[in-house]
């Protein structure tokens, strides 16, 4: 069944009508859109974009890490102050 109306009128497929598109557009917008779709562009955009997704995993990491082991000061710091309190309230 062949579609009749839109932009895909009179093709096959309408998923054809985006290679119809650049093929009408000029020789260096051509050229841009292809090294743009080929693997020598997409596969190191990819990899930079896993070792962003890394980055900022491990740096959350981190940062979670750091933020409990602040938490544990605080607990520590607490528990001091009371025995401090107590100790020198006796003492008076």
């Amino acid at each position: 069944m062949t579609p009749s109306a839109g932009p895909w009128a009179g093709l096959p497929y309408a998923y054809q009508v985006i290679p119809n598109y650049i093929n009408k557009t000029p020789l260096g917008v051509q050229t841009v859109m292809t090294f743009l779709a080929s693997a020598t562009f997409l596969v190191p955009v990819m990899f930079m974009f896993i070792f962003a997704v890394y980055l900022i995993h491990s740096y959350n990491e981190r940062r979670r890490d750091r933020i409990h082991e602040l938490e544990e000061d605080l607990t520590a710091e607490r528990a001091d102050k009371r025995y401090l309190l107590r100790f020198y309230r006796v003492q008076l």
